[in-house]
């Protein structure tokens, strides 16, 4: 038999496995992220839509006082490309991400963020005004941080509920954003840590925390 034949056929083979196996595992992290969304914020309606297959979902929730609704974005890495994939992990430093921002009936005003420090430095976290921003590091077990601010009531308030993050959350943090003005909490993680749903639980915690500081 043709050996450039039997190449052929491998390949195509090995494409076909890489495909099926990658989209099964993407569309399992997403499904039990988007469940444990569920599971922890209660939303009394939901809606999803598909993002390119097992690209990814957006998704908006409405939610009970003293939220108002949730969006949320959720994309995976391509793990059923078998010739892209190496090149998102190591040239684009691809990697799964959970983004969702959640409307308060009221915050105050300020604006803050958290961050991951090589994140930060790196670019890959994009900020608006940061050479306006003051900064405040921040040292975890986890790593490194950056807390930045306008006002010190809102720098306080960042260091407080960051505080508050087990270990175990920050494993899956990537960023978290308050946006006292606009009156929204927007945060980013990794849905592929083990430790999401705490992640998650944290996080919901702590928005309440502030949303019901500031009714």
């Amino acid at each position: 038999m043709d050996p450039l034949f039997l190449v052929i056929v491998a390949i195509a083979a090995l494409t076909g496995y890489v495909w099926y196996k990658g989209s099964n595992e993407s569309q399992t992290l997403i499904v039990a992220a988007t469940d444990t969304m569920e599971r922890i914020f209660q939303p009394m309606d939901t809606e999803y839509v598909n993002i390119g297959g097992t690209v990814g979902y957006h998704f908006t929730y409405t939610l009970n006082p003293p939220f108002t609704r949730l969006e949320g974005t959720i994309t995976t890495v391509p793990r059923h490309a078998l010739f892209y994939l190496p090149i998102a992990l190591w040239l684009f430093k691809r990697e799964d991400l959970l983004l969702f921002t959640v409307y308060c009936d009221h915050l105050e005003v300020g604006l803050g963020y958290v961050v991951e420090a090589s994140r930060y430095e790196s670019g890959h976290i994009p900020i608006e005004d940061r050479e306006r921003l003051s900064t405040t590091p921040v040292h975890r077990d986890t790593g490194e941080y950056l807390l930045l601010w306008y006002n010190p009531l809102i720098r306080d308030r960042l260091s407080g509920v960051f505080a508050q993050l087990s270990d175990t959350a920050l494993e899956s943090f990537v960023h978290f954003g308050y946006y006292g003005q606009q009156a929204y909490l927007a945060v980013t993680v990794n849905p592929a840590q083990p430790g999401l749903p705490q992640t998650i639980r944290e996080l919901a915690a702590v928005f309440t925390q502030l949303a019901e500081r500031d009714v």
